[in-house]
């Protein structure tokens, strides 16, 4: 299937990256944190089949430039790019499909923008902060945090752990004992995930977890009128299943499927 690629130019100036498949209904996929597409491997092609599948990269990821303004990583900020994004392809109207951090973006997109967004499908993701509710413990904001301080006091330390560790295979093992049902999962499916994220820079990926973490929209939840499908992982433990449990209660027009031993 035909792919036409594009870059578009963000509001600070960031050359951002986005793929158009298929046609019909625009239906954007926005991808989670370190993600680059490796997630949508088996579905983006379904989905092309049906919809002008709309695939864009985040600041610092995939084809993506790294951000021109550092601080113009948060949420509203990714949720600026992707009206730009739109804007610029023409598309007044989307289908948002997001994952993990992707769910957060979507959301505030839609509350946002609800003339824009025409359904939403909400995979593994929350509304809020995600690292006060990751393994459903309060000492992983204190690993954040110290992750975060080591980061930036250490940077060239801290690249080359990031790179040794994701690049060696030891986090897909990690990854297989904390987040993801190994036996359902095979290893060839992780490996795009884990090269991408090796070479994504490391600062910034603490960065943008920093920045998500005073959003949230669980207060405008409510205010969701269009179709939603939420998605949730029975034994996730980075978005528990509780968190779409609750977005399913508050959304007007929501339905929600828990897929049986699924992970994030």
């Amino acid at each position: 299937m035909q792919s036409v690629e594009k870059y578009i130019q963000a509001p600070d100036g960031t050359s951002i990256f986005a793929s158009i498949k298929g046609s019909g209904q625009a239906l954007v996929l926005c991808d989670g944190l370190g993600c680059d597409g490796f997630i949508w491997r088996y579905l983006e092609p379904m989905l092309a089949e049906h919809f002008q599948v709309i695939h864009w990269h985040y600041p610092g990821h995939g084809f993506s430039q790294m951000p021109c303004d550092a601080d113009k990583v948060g949420i509203e900020d990714l949720r600026e790019i992707l009206k730009t994004v739109l804007d610029e392809l023409g598309v007044e109207e989307a289908i948002l499909f997001g994952h993990s951090l992707g769910v957060n973006v979507s959301l505030d997109f839609a509350v946002t923008y609800p003339e824009r967004t025409s359904a939403l499908v909400l995979c593994c993701g929350s509304y809020a902060d995600p690292i006060a509710t990751f393994h459903d413990s309060e000492f992983s904001e204190y690993i954040f945090e110290g992750l975060n301080f080591l980061t930036k006091r250490y940077p060239q330390m801290s690249r080359g752990v990031w790179r040794g560790l994701l690049g060696s295979g030891l986090g897909f093992q990690l990854a297989k004992f904390s987040e993801i049902n190994g036996e359902l999962l095979r290893p060839a499916d992780m490996k795009p995930y884990f090269e991408h994220l090796a070479k994504m820079n490391v600062e910034l990926y603490f960065h943008m977890v920093g920045k998500a973490r005073g959003h949230s929209t669980e207060t405008q939840l409510a205010s969701i009128v269009q179709p939603t499908l939420l998605v949730a992982g029975e034994n996730d433990t980075f978005t528990p299943c509780w968190l779409s449990q609750r977005m399913a209660q508050q959304i007007q027009d929501a339905q929600l499927h828990v897929v049986a031993q699924g992970t994030h």
